[in-house]
């Protein structure tokens, strides 16, 4: 499991405070099956989805949202945890399906990716556990 101290240092963050959502998990342990990686997204305040992605390092990856200014008021939201790369991507494109984020500039998997059906494959079996 990530060193969330490590993680905070590496990255010039003043204190764990800025990463509520990830910290809390790694602080108690409960991260499914001690992933650290997977999807999530970034709502605004109404509660909208405006961007989706996929990180091998959740808490790296909200404390990197939470420093950048255009992202920082967004709250974070961990969708999945896995650190298999197929179940990520498939998953990160069923998110882009789903809520359409604007702040996406591209599709996750180009539609022309010859293993596309694989990866939204290793995502449904994923759900299916």
């Amino acid at each position: 499991m990530a060193d969330v101290a490590a993680v905070v240092e590496a990255i010039g963050a003043d204190s764990v405070e800025v990463l509520p959502t990830v910290a809390a998990d790694v602080a108690a342990g409960s991260s499914e099956g001690g992933a650290e990686g997977g999807t999530y997204a970034l709502r605004d305040a109404e509660g909208n989805v405006m961007r989706t992605g996929r990180t091998n390092n959740l808490a790296r990856r909200e404390l990197e949202h939470a420093r950048d200014p255009n992202l920082k008021d967004f709250t974070f939201e961990v969708q999945q945890r896995t650190d298999v790369r197929s179940e990520q991507r498939g998953l990160e494109q069923m998110l882009h399906d789903k809520y359409s984020p604007p702040l996406n500039k591209i599709n996750p998997i180009s539609p022309t990716n010859p293993r596309l059906q694989e990866y939204m494959d290793a995502a449904r079996g994923f759900l299916e556990k």
